[in-house]
């Protein structure tokens, strides 16, 4: 399975806190973290380069009624998020998030 890249720096961190922002707000239930959660995470990550080159980003222009509609599709190793199983989506943002929260986890000693 695809893994987070090793070496985050401070700029990875910007990015996924910029990507988390730019997402539809998530709530939980009952405080147990819904599907969308690790989804966001994931597309933030790979929007954000945490993939390296397996991951990337496209924007489709659809047309309907003579309007165009942009909206991005988040491909990791060619596969779209939303068509990923859950189990995968659920791994993944976690990897993501984990590596976020140890990355900005200062240290007590």
């Amino acid at each position: 399975m695809t893994e987070v890249i090793a070496d985050l720096r401070q700029k990875h961190i910007e990015d996924l806190e910029l990507q988390l922002a730019m997402l539809p707000p998530y709530r939980t239930a009952g405080g147990v973290k819904l599907s969308r959660h690790y989804g966001a995470f994931l597309r933030a990550g790979i929007a954000a380069g945490w993939f390296g080159e397996s991951g990337t980003v496209e924007e489709v222009t659809t047309k309907a009624k003579g309007e165009s509609k942009t909206t991005k599709r988040f491909l990791l190793n060619g596969d779209e998020v939303g068509d990923m199983l859950p189990e995968d989506v659920r791994l993944l943002g976690e990897s993501v998030e984990l590596a976020y929260e140890n990355a900005v986890t200062v240290d007590p000693k």
